[in-house]
């Protein structure tokens, strides 16, 4: 990245979190959004030119505020109003007596408009003024406060973009038509805008939890401002249920935002979630607030964000998945569908259905809602659909409604993950089973091969710095023992292999035990495209004897592998003679110099060697003891 690239970066960092008060600044000086936010845009180009040659400057945000208030003291000098010179010239003395002190401005404002002394909080009351239709309010807030774009919005309310840029347009019009002061209104006007309010940062924070577009799964900066602003309007309104509903809502989501990303940055959907990694004070405070929101309302009926933080409270009260009061969970969506009905809110209860029936039930409810005209572009209709599918053993047609989903989404991160779900997908009409995989349906039974299998996991602990964020594939998996063994310490599972009858195994005991965090994917990595999902991990119980190419297979994993990540190939087949240079099936047999040196070759460094099982075949007085080694080595 050159020079020039890093400073227009950082300046872009510096804009999304200054955005927001420089507008709300200038809105409150010059009275009209449009003109404060044309003002700020003229900043920020200012920004562009001067910051890489100079650097940018210890307070960036005060340098911005100050280049938007002379933009705009340049506009009242050049502008000619219908209104006399003196007149003219006594604007442009108020303006600048107004902009000569930050600091003695806003002490002024916190005395005599409001107990708040929040600009970004009066200017989300100033844009959701009841001249204004209740959808140009929250459309108009979104794009000067949280600083998203027409489209960002647009999928927000599940609109076409041209219909939100026209309400946006239209409402900053109003406004200025109208001389609104730019101050937070006070008694009853001010519950009047509450609902607005409220919708504003419940979407702010949304937008932040799960970013609608752009390469980054989440925008972890506008869910902080969100939950902020609602920690300052429940200390304005500490009588309002909804508003403590709300704050309960951000802060048990927020929890969950360190764990939500692998440290690659991919996403980690919920159920998949290393559930230590929450912020267990977030969550504290966030059934605090709850609590307070369950004991205001005079009626007792909780309204659409009190509901929503106790479902969200059901997850948080859950250390681990299966203790989720999913029924629970069911009556709660019902209760949220009664007071503030939206497909969004059925298809959420499908989710819910699904884990407290199961998938049959829930994809009824899911194809009724296709016929929803609001959901026709929504990516997570087709994404809910294929899991569904698949728990359902339907993988031809899961696999097509994850490439749908895939091609509706514009987050790049979560296009990645539908994809990569596509990939994982068993493919239909697979060879029938073979040798390998009558071998596989009777692992189990096995103690000596289950007991070698748990060796070879623990001897993985023992030489790799596994944490619960890195991404592990399994390949030539067998029954995937070293999964079952090493799924406890990793967030991410799939497991690979070229057999469709090992993976019906596979598919049987992970339906069983109930461990969805695992993936099996049938891949050939010597004739199938490699899958877009890299891995932090990869380890194999040796197959390499069945294998003509190991060159070539060596090379495939390194290319899954991300940087730095690591192989560990475990021979627990060293009865049938590979690796000692018998061979197996008339295939190649190597010891393990050459698969050190093969390891090399492909790209790989640093391989250890460590045996981790000894076992004794022999008949009569001539046992022979076969070691089981374990090799390790980085990309």
């Amino acid at each position: 990245m050159s020079d020039a690239d890093d400073a227009r970066r950082r300046i872009a960092a510096v804009w999304r979190l200054e955005a927001a008060r420089v507008i709300g600044c200038a809105a409150r000086i010059v009275r009209d959004i449009g003109l404060a936010e044309d003002f700020a845009q003229d900043a920020l180009v200012t920004a562009l030119e001067v910051w890489p040659r100079s650097g940018i400057p210890d307070n960036p945000g005060a340098w911005l505020l100050t280049v938007t208030r002379r933009r705009a003291l340049d506009h009242f000098r050049h502008t000619r109003m219908a209104a006399s010179k003196a007149s003219e010239v006594g604007v442009a003395l108020d303006f600048q007596h107004q902009s000569a002190d930050d600091a003695e401005r806003e002490a002024a404002d916190a005395a005599l408009d409001d107990d708040v002394g929040d600009q970004q909080l009066r200017l989300i009351f100033t844009a959701c003024h009841p001249i204004l239709s209740p959808e140009a309010r929250s459309a108009l807030t979104l794009r000067v406060m949280g600083g998203l774009t027409t489209a960002e919005i647009a999928r927000a309310y599940l609109k076409p973009e041209p219909t939100i840029a026209q309400r946006i347009v239209r409402a900053k019009r109003s406004l200025a038509a109208a001389g609104v002061p730019f101050e937070l209104p006070h008694g009853c006007e001010l519950r009047l805008r509450l609902a607005s309010v409220l919708e504003v940062i419940y979407l702010m924070f949304n937008e932040g939890y799960v970013a609608t577009a752009g390469d980054d799964w989440m925008r972890p900066a506008l869910c902080a401002e969100a939950l902020r602003l609602g920690r300052v309007l429940a200390g304005l309104m500490p009588d309002e249920s909804e508003v403590f509903g709300l704050v309960a809502l951000m802060e048990i989501q927020a929890s969950r935002i360190a764990a939500r990303v692998s440290a690659s940055g991919e996403p980690v959907l919920l159920l998949d979630q290393d559930r230590r990694r929450w912020d267990h004070l977030l969550i504290r405070r966030g059934l605090e607030a709850l609590a307070r929101s369950e004991a205001l309302p005079a009626n007792g009926l909780l309204g659409p964000y009190a509901l929503q933080a106790a479902i969200a409270a059901c997850h948080a009260r859950a250390t681990q998945v299966e203790q989720t009061d999913w029924r629970r969970i069911v009556a709660l969506y019902d209760a949220l569908d009664q007071i503030a009905p939206s497909p969004v809110v059925r298809l959420n209860r499908a989710v819910a259905v699904s884990m407290a029936d199961g998938p049959a039930a829930a994809l009824d409810l899911v194809d009724e809602l296709r016929a929803e005209p609001a959901l026709h572009n929504y990516h997570w209709l087709p994404s809910v659909r294929g899991e569904l599918l698949g728990r359902l053993q339907r993988p031809q047609e899961a696999r097509v409604e994850f490439e749908r989903a895939a091609a509706l989404a514009h987050n790049g991160r979560e296009r990645a993950l539908l994809l990569a779900r596509a990939a994982n997908c068993q493919i239909a009409n697979a060879p029938s089973p073979n040798h390998f995989d009558h071998r596989a349906a009777t692992w189990d039974a096995d103690p000596v091969k289950r007991a070698r299998a748990l060796a070879v996991a623990t001897g993985i602990r023992n030489q790799v710095p596994i944490s619960p964020q890195m991404r592990a594939l399994e390949y030539g998996c067998g029954t995937g023992l070293l999964s079952f063994a090493l799924q406890a310490q990793l967030a991410h599972l799939a497991l690979a292999d070229s057999s469709q009858g090992m993976l019906s195994v596979l598919d049987e005991k992970i339906a069983v035990q109930r461990i969805g965090s695992m993936h099996p994917m049938r891949l050939d990595l010597l004739t199938d495209p490699l899958p877009p999902q890299r891995y932090d991990l990869i380890y194999t119980l040796m197959t390499f004897h069945h294998v003509r190419d190991t060159d070539a297979l060596l090379r495939s994993l390194y290319r899954l592998l991300a940087s730095p990540g690591y192989l560990c190939v475990a021979d627990l087949d060293s009865e049938d003679g590979a690796f000692h240079g018998q061979g197996f099936d008339g295939h190649e047999g190597f010891d393990r110099g050459v698969l050190a040196t093969k390891a090399e070759a492909a790209g790989f460094r640093e391989p250890a060697f460590t045996t981790v099982f000894t076992m004794t075949r022999g008949d009569g007085s001539t046992p022979t003891e076969y070691p089981i080694f374990l090799m390790v080595a980085r990309k």
